[in-house]
């Protein structure tokens, strides 16, 4: 089971800080309703909008809370990039080979890609001609760029 989000003073000060915020509504409404005219009313009517504003910084003071509890527990879980070993693309360089040697794509697969492609390895994938990867209505490759004839990939 895991902690709760909100201890037992949050709690405490929500409740306190709404208490306090509806017996200042209460007291506006209760000076309003004994006064006959407008202009004395609209005092009493500021001291109730004074209670709701109370009430809804405490309220936003409670999420607050509770929405950094949720951050020190993301941040237990999930590691920082900076304690990402190594990193996230690798950059070689590509033998150039002809444009339709060696293109693969496996059934089901939108895009055709170079046999070293990291998004083509461990998938069965049969290789053939660019023609016949666009007759069966594949794309390009846009990691691992196999009409490009050489260069650097980031596949």
């Amino acid at each position: 089971m895991t902690a709760e989000l909100w201890g037992r003073r949050s709690r405490l000060v929500l409740g306190a800080g709404w208490s306090a915020g509806l017996l200042v509504v209460f007291g506006g409404w209760w000076g309003t309703s004994g006064e006959a005219t407008t202009g004395k009313q609209f005092r009493w009517l500021g001291l109730g909008v004074a209670g709701v504003i109370v009430c809804l910084a405490v309220s936003a003071a409670w999420v607050f809370t509770g929405m950094r509890a949720v951050g020190g527990r993301i941040r237990v879980v999930v590691p920082r990039p900076s304690d990402a070993p190594g990193p996230v693309v690798e950059l070689r360089a590509v033998p150039d080979a002809g444009a339709d040697d060696g293109l693969v794509a496996a059934a089901g697969m939108r895009y055709f890609h170079r046999p070293s492609c990291r998004l083509a390895q461990g998938k069965l994938v049969r290789p053939a001609d660019r023609a016949s990867h666009v007759r069966e209505g594949r794309s390009p490759c846009g990691v691992c760029r196999p009409d490009e004839r050489a260069g650097v990939s980031a596949a």
